[in-house]
Parts: C-alpha cells; sequence; structure tokens
C-alpha cells in the first residue's frame, strides 16, 4: 500500500473516535433533525457540515495550542500516531509516533480539524488544507464523492472501512482536497 493510503488509515481511525466525541458534548442536527442528543443541551448544538482539516509538518501541536489560546478555546482532543491500533500490515515508522494524528478545536461552533503530514508525504505550506464532507446517508456521500471526483484525482475511492460504510478522498478539478466520510450515527 502506498505513503497516501497507510497516512489515510492512520489519520482516519480518530475520525471514528472524534464524532462519538463531540457527540457527548454537543446536540448533533442534520437537515433540521436531532442526530443524538447531548447531555447536556446548552453545550452547543452543530450543524453536519463541511469542516477544514489543517496539515503540518511536524509542528501541529503547536499550531493547535497557538489557536486555542488566540481564541480561548479549549482544545477538544490531540491523539498522536503512536496512540493508534497497531496493524501488522501498516507498520508504524519511529518517526510517526509522536506526530499529531488527528487534533480539533471547536471555535465559534465550527470544528477545525488538524494533524501532521506522515514521513513522507508531500508538505506545502499554504496548500496544506482539505474539507472534510460528512454525511448520514450512504448514497448522499456516493453522489458528492462521483460529482467531486470529475475532471479530479482520486487518492481512494469511496470504500468500506472499520470507521464508516463508504469513505473516500480525492481532490478535484480546481485543486481542493476533499475527504468524505458516511457518518454512521
Amino acid at each position: 500500500m502506498g505513503p497516501i493510503s497507510r497516512f489515510t488509515y492512520f489519520m482516519l481511525i480518530f475520525v471514528k473516535i472524534n464524532i462519538p466525541l463531540l457527540m457527548e458534548r454537543y446536540e448533533i442536527v442534520y437537515n433540521g433533525e436531532v442526530a443524538k442528543a447531548c447531555p447536556n443541551p446548552n453545550q452547543g448544538v452543530i450543524e453536519l457540515s463541511i469542516n477544514a482539516y489543517l496539515n503540518f509538518n511536524g509542528n501541529t501541536r503547536e499550531v493547535v495550542e497557538f489557536y486555542a489560546e488566540v481564541f480561548n478555546v479549549e482544545i477538544s482532543q490531540i491523539h498522536t500516531f503512536g496512540e493508534s491500533p497497531s496493524d501488522p500490515s501498516f507498520p508504524l515508522p519511529e518517526e510517526a509516533k509522536n506526530l499529531v494524528m488527528h487534533a480539533n478545536l471547536v471555535i465559534g461552533g465550527s470544528i477545525l480539524m488538524f494533524s501532521d503530514v506522515f514521513p513522507g508525504m508531500p508538505y506545502t505550506q499554504g496548500t496544506n488544507i482539505s474539507l472534510s464532507y460528512q454525511s448520514n446517508s450512504v448514497e448522499e456521500t456516493q453522489q458528492v464523492f462521483n460529482k467531486l471526483k470529475v475532471g479530479g484525482t482520486v487518492q481512494m475511492e469511496l470504500q468500506k472501512t472499520f470507521w464508516s460504510e463508504s469513505y473516500g478522498n480525492l481532490t478535484d478539478k480546481f485543486g481542493i482536497q476533499w475527504q468524505v466520510n458516511h457518518n454512521a450515527l
């Protein structure tokens, strides 16, 4: 498996963890309906939407701490590649273990997500962002993915993963990187 697929595997282990953690703190709303009520409804409401995902070259923890201070918010979570479940098919390089696999901040009701690039993956400052599209419908996920991939480049076709019935990532014809994920709530 190539480095993009290996990176996607390690980075997105925490997508499965991230959504339930957010659902514990917030009421998740999709198409006007509550997907799951939070224990404390006064903690907030998040509309399922498109979120920015920022990638950095080994300094994500510093970036997350900086933005948390700037926006006066708590760090929702920071997970390293070394904390991910091990898989003999994808051995984790030593230099990746302390890198941030996934972190997020909730800023004014929006979720800003972060990750270090996996060792060996390309990194260009200023183009280190992707958009994460989440849907409760496999059909909607497929429709959106199929429309986005026209004229673009698919890095990972939509497929069943351990966290989703349907996940894939691509770069659209305008150079925008997308992560498309069915969100089983």
